[in-house]
Parts: C-alpha cells; structure tokens; sequence
C-alpha cells in the first residue's frame, strides 16, 4: 500500500522530472482530469473494477497535479486527501451514491474551469478556495473506491506503478504525452 502523503510527494517528483510541473497549466492539468474522470465513468459504467481502481488513481494523480499548478504546496495537497472524510450518506441505493460521486466530481471540475478564468482575466483566486474544491473532487473518488469495495490507498499504488516509468514529452499546450 501507499500512505497519502507518499503518493503525493511521488507524483510531484515525477511531474517535476518531466518538466509538467514547471511548463504545465491549471487548464491544461484540468482537461487530463476530465478526460481521467470519463474513463473512471466508462469503467463504472461497464462495471469493470480493474479499470475503476484505475480510474480512481489516474484522478487522484491529476488532483496532485491541478493542485501545482494552481501553486498549492504539497501539503496542501495532502491535506486535500486527507480533508475528504467519508460523509455518511444513509442507505441509498449504491448506483445513487455513485452517480452523486461522479456528479460532485464533475461539479468540482468546473469551478476549477472557473477559476482558470479567473486566473486569466488577471482576477485573483484564493488557495484556499481552489483547495476547498480539490477537497470535493477527492471526496468524490474516494467515496466511489469505498462503494465498489476497493481500497482507495491500492487505487493510489496501482495508478503510481503505471507512471512511475512512464516517459513521453510536454505538448507545446502543456500536456504530457506518454510515449
């Protein structure tokens, strides 16, 4: 397994080493978590836990990486993690809480949309505020580990050894492209 802060420290170190962290940005760190967040959803959809637990990783590596790029530290980011308790929901029907999960997460994805339009109407944001709404976003995957049965620290494991090798180039609009 991989504690919070591990995984955390790994993924900034590997998005430092290829350059993402210094030549990336919010908006283009954004769309890779929409696009991991669609998979995660197509993954659910065909109940295929493999890819889920996948899908639950690659978000959570593209929460670290939107939150360098809108600057927070890392241990504003570990905070994000670990300020994502579980919030007991009573007993509604699992595919209820999991479509609430993928709605908050997709919810989340947008005010950050808004703050990069903020950012670049030259409007300031407050880390704090893009920190509260990273927090959601992990809530929502970890809350979608907890209803499919999987432990959300294996999700985190399993996301780290697909990227910890991984090599490829930074696209001239910011995003990695694996070889």
């Amino acid at each position: 397994m991989i504690g919070i802060n591990e995984f955390v420290l790994k993924v900034y170190h590997w998005g430092n080493d290829r350059q993402i962290n210094q030549h990336s940005t919010p908006f283009a760190q954004l769309c890779k978590m929409k696009s991991e967040a669609g998979e995660l959803a197509d993954a659910l959809g065909k109940n295929n836990l493999d890819e889920v637990c996948d899908g639950i990783g690659d978000v959570a590596v593209t929460i670290v990486m939107v939150g360098v790029q809108f600057g927070l530290s890392t241990d504003m980011i570990t905070e994000v993690f670990d300020r994502s308790c579980r919030i007991d929901e009573g007993r509604a029907h699992p595919d209820t809480v999991l479509a609430e999960a993928l709605a908050r997460l997709s919810h989340n994805e947008e005010r950050l949309f808004d703050f990069v339009c903020m950012q670049s109407s030259g409007t300031d944001t407050d880390l704090a505020s893009i920190q509260a709404t990273l927090v959601g976003a992990a809530y929502a995957v970890k809350r979608i580990s907890e209803i499919v049965g999987l432990a959300f620290s294996a999700c985190l494991l399993q996301a780290w050894n697909e990227i910890k090798d991984r090599k490829g180039f930074l696209s001239k609009s910011g995003v990695f492209i694996k070889d």
